[in-house]
């Protein structure tokens, strides 16, 4: 039956599956993420080589070091972890690599 399925399905969730759903998938758990771990995503979103950023990128790193410092910060808060993800952050972060002109503003950190 796996070999030809009939039917897909993609779930993603945060939620503990029961026991009927869990015997039928594959379970992916990731540890949390530290602040190191967080620069080092959003210095690989914001530039193509994070070991070696443009001059220009290198002026926002205290910036990106201080967003992901906050983020950490607001995953320990129960109801913004109930809510948001690291999903939101990879976004966010995202976001400010579409939107930066030559340096990142508050005016880009706010609509982001």
């Amino acid at each position: 039956y796996l070999d030809n399925p009939e039917v897909s399905f993609v779930a993603i969730t945060n939620h503990v599956l029961d026991a009927a759903k869990t015997n039928r998938a594959i379970s992916l758990f990731r540890p949390e993420s530290s602040a190191d771990d967080l620069e080092a995503l959003a210095k690989g979103c914001l530039c193509s080589d994070p070991d070696n950023p443009p001059s220009q990128l290198k002026n926002d790193l205290i910036l990106i070091s201080k967003l992901c410092t906050s983020y950490l910060y607001l995953m320990e808060q129960k109801e913004f972890r109930q809510f948001f993800g690291l999903r939101d952050f990879i976004h966010f972060v995202n976001y400010l690599r579409r939107k930066r002109q030559n340096t990142l503003n508050a005016q880009v950190v706010l609509e982001a």
